[in-house]
């Protein structure tokens, strides 16, 4: 599936924190790996830069990684990044958050956060607080796909497969089940109604039924998979999750879907993207 890897580095040590990660997706996956970095000022750097890279890309001595090449641009970062991914027919980013707080500080109106918007690949981010380096050893063992029973969240299942298949992880299947609370207008100061009994009683069922359904899915292909169903705030009941469960890898869709029910996951996964300082893979669906 991952045929060909961008890894961006800007020769800075935070940067090399999703080296390990890179190396090892790659490695397993059986990629390509370009080591990507941009010069953006003076052109008296590139050939520091590209000492840097070349000595990276030696060092790399993984056998699962089928081509390794070091590749200088120039330019915008962001506008030649995406560029290229495009004329190369890139199958994943896998870069550094460069945050000290989640991903938030360096993501947000970042070359990270326009990349991630205007790509249409996958993008592995790796908080930069992770001390990276080409003998530092990296292993993915347990995998968190949170879904929302939208199609869009289910764009990371066939991605989610195949890295169980290829580095055989275990998967775990997560939905978050908000507490419906509706809010009328009315004299004096309104009321609100709490949905609660039957109602409530239903969409835990359904989403139940739904994780153990998707589930099927990985049974099949002999994948470990285990399905949780927790009702309150997703992303806060996420997070939670993620630190209780020792989950090393969250795969997760750029958007879901809002419903009755159902947790708009845009507005999920940007809290999640902005708190977890585990590797993150976003994919957007087609």
């Amino acid at each position: 599936m991952f045929e060909r890897m961008v890894l961006l580095l800007d020769t800075s040590e935070p940067a090399e924190a999703v080296i390990p990660y890179a190396v090892h997706l790659a490695s397993k996956m059986g990629s390509e790996l370009d080591v990507v970095n941009v010069i953006e000022g003076e052109a008296s750097s590139e050939r520091l830069a590209k000492a840097y890279l070349d000595k990276i890309v030696d060092d790399i001595k993984e056998p699962g990684i089928r081509k390794k090449r070091s590749v200088i641009l120039r330019g915008k970062a962001a506008d030649q990044i995406l560029d290229y991914v495009e004329r190369n027919k890139i199958d994943i980013i896998a870069s550094a958050s460069h945050g000290h707080s989640g991903i938030r500080k360096w993501f947000i109106g970042s070359t990270v956060d326009k990349i991630v918007r205007g790509t249409k690949v996958p993008v592995l981010l790796v908080h930069s607080k992770e001390k990276g380096s080409i003998t530092r050893q990296a292993a993915f063992t347990h995998v968190l796909l949170p879904l929302d029973g939208s199609k869009a969240a289910e764009a990371a299942l066939p991605i989610t497969e195949s890295i169980a298949n290829k580095i055989k992880v275990r998967v775990s299947l997560i939905r978050a089940v908000s507490p419906l609370v509706d809010q009328y207008a009315g004299p004096p100061e309104g009321y609100v109604v709490d949905y609660t009994g039957k109602v409530m009683q239903a969409l835990e069922e359904e989403a139940t039924d739904y994780l153990k359904q998707t589930a099927k899915l990985f049974e099949e292909k002999g994948i470990l998979v285990s399905t949780t169903m927790i009702m309150g705030s997703p992303a806060t009941e996420i997070l939670k999750y993620i630190e209780k469960q020792k989950v090393d890898l969250v795969i997760m869709s750029t958007h879901g879907r809002a419903g009755f029910g159902r947790w708009i996951l845009g507005s999920v996964e940007n809290k999640i993207l902005h708190s977890v300082e585990i590797p993150l893979l976003i994919v957007r669906p087609s």
